[in-house]
């Protein structure tokens, strides 16, 4: 493989699977690699991961968790980590 193989890897979109990555390069670069290969040359060698976003759950609003972040961010940090309202 030569080196702007390595930049299509780094690609920010990524790859899905393993698999993705595995027939990528037997169609790009004629490379025939065992699933293994595949992932011991991605997470070891170039120490990278695939790029696949976290689940969402389908009753999840749209737009919910950037609201609870800026919510969050608004509440003032406790020193104790305890909640007055639950010392009562």
């Amino acid at each position: 493989m030569h080196s702007g193989s390595f930049l299509e890897l780094n690609d920010p979109e990524g790859f899905s699977s393993y698999k993705e990555v595995q027939r990528w390069l037997k169609v790009m670069e004629d490379v025939e690699m065992s699933y293994g290969g595949v992932h011991n040359l991605i997470r070891y060698q170039l120490k990278s991961k695939l790029k696949v976003p976290r689940p969402v759950h389908i009753k999840q609003r749209e737009g919910a968790v950037n609201h609870f972040k800026k919510v969050d961010a608004t509440q003032p940090e406790c020193d104790s980590g305890w909640n007055a309202h639950q010392a009562n």
